[in-house]
């Protein structure tokens, strides 16, 4: 446990995004950043564990339909944009 000073919801998004991997989603990490929500966030809206998503994010395994249901649900966009896969360039 950490003791001190609380880290504000703003800080505690910049460390998240600076610590994720490079993920083939681009589209949907991006809205992720946009709307400032954490790989934890986008687990209980689609109702998994933090290190799944990490997990589907990083591309190791796939969204199931349930899932991308409920990511078109929560985005308004459609699941071919969330879900495109880009090639890392690292």
């Amino acid at each position: 446990m950490r003791k001190g000073k609380k880290l504000s919801h703003e800080h505690c998004i910049k460390i998240a995004v600076a610590n994720r991997n490079e993920t083939p989603y681009k589209n949907l990490s991006d809205e992720l950043i946009k709307r400032q929500l954490s790989y934890r966030a986008l687990a209980k809206i689609l109702n998994l564990s933090a290190s799944t998503v990490s997990n589907r994010m990083n591309g190791l395994f796939d969204f199931t339909i349930k899932d991308i249901a409920k990511l078109t649900e929560f985005f308004n966009l459609p699941a071919e944009y969330l879900l495109k896969r880009f090639e890392s360039h690292s």
